[in-house]
């Protein structure tokens, strides 16, 4: 069973660094000159985000992160999120600042992509709504439910804190 496993992940992550050449040379077709981006792409267990662009100190290289529960949507939308992480290996585009935003338009117009700072797309994985529900806090007067993804002060200390339904 993990050998299946490991081959289905080795698939989607053959299939993720393809979408990734191709996102890089929609981006440089249009005149935007990239960083060095390492050509495989990482996976983390992310639930707040779906990509993630870091630079390497050392030799000035960026890797692009991939939230392994954004898998099962659609390639459009993964495809999406890869050209916004590799706009932000342009220098001057590390955050959302005006260049960034810029860049972004031009994809969007170009390509009709919906490259945006946030995104509203769903993580379409049951494991990572589990993850997102690890604590469950039920008021004993209304009955409304919150979760928390992280052991936070609402958690250990519930009684510092009131309903914001009821009171």
């Amino acid at each position: 069973i993990n050998k299946y496993k490991k081959g289905v992940e080795n698939m989607t992550i053959i299939k993720l660094n393809s979408l990734l050449q191709e996102a890089i040379k929609e981006v440089e077709a249009i005149g935007i000159t990239t960083g060095e981006i390492d050509p495989d792409i990482k996976l983390i267990r992310a639930t707040r985000t779906y990509g993630e662009c870091r630079l390497n100190n050392n030799n000035n290289t960026y890797t692009i992160y991939i939230s392994k529960y954004f898998l099962n949507n659609p390639t459009a939308e993964i495809k999406t999120v890869l050209v916004h992480e590799v706009l932000h290996t342009v220098e001057g585009c590390m955050n959302h600042a005006n260049k960034w935003k810029m860049l972004a338009d031009r994809m969007n117009n170009h390509y009709g992509y919906n490259i945006t700072r946030t995104s509203k797309y769903v993580l379409n994985s049951e494991e990572a709504n589990q993850i997102k529900r690890q604590y469950t806090i039920r008021c004993q007067g209304c009955g409304q439910t919150i979760y928390r993804q992280k052991k936070s002060k609402l958690v250990t200390k519930l009684y510092l804190y009131r309903c914001g339904k009821c009171g």
